[in-house]
């Protein structure tokens, strides 16, 4: 098992002891437990030459998809860099990599899930921000769908 993928399991298990329960009419209790269950564990790449604004993971990643669609996908979950951290990267199709055009040096892990795009437009042009899976500002809305018309399934199957 992956070091995130620990870290999600231990976290998730310590939250449901501390007695957090999965809200009522929610598909997932929490953002950890949702990326345990969709999250695909991809390999390591090369830096990425072509570096954006730091700090600005979501935001650089759905720009860079935005370039291309037929080639790029939108991956958001967790990396590893000294600790895990909730992160945003890109899937290249073509090349079958990641492409992370926020971090200097690629991340130890990546384990995330990869989106549709026309899911990933919806929903940060409705809430006029950029990330799908930890988000407090729309009552976690991917945490309470019950369906998984978010999923890049080509992506997913692929891997």
């Amino acid at each position: 098992m992956s070091q995130i993928r620990d870290f999600l399991k231990t976290t998730n298990e310590g939250l449901q002891l501390m007695g957090m329960k999965k809200p009522e009419g929610w598909q997932y209790q929490n953002c950890y437990d949702f990326i345990l269950q969709h999250g695909i564990d991809f390999q390591t790449p090369e830096p990425f030459p072509h570096l954006m604004e730091p700090k600005q993971c979501f935001f650089n990643s759905i720009t860079l998809v935005s370039i291309n669609e037929e080639r790029y996908v939108y991956c958001e979950g967790m990396c590893l860099v000294i600790i895990p951290i909730q992160h945003a990267w890109v899937w290249d199709r073509w090349e079958n990599t990641v492409v992370d055009p926020t971090l200097s040096e690629p991340a130890a892990e990546y384990c995330g899930v990869p989106f549709r795009m026309s899911y990933a437009k919806r929903r940060m042009v409705n809430n006029r921000r950029y990330a799908l899976i930890d988000t407090f500002w729309d009552d976690f809305e991917l945490l309470r769908d019950h369906t998984i018309d978010w999923l890049d399934s080509e992506v997913a199957a692929a891997m």
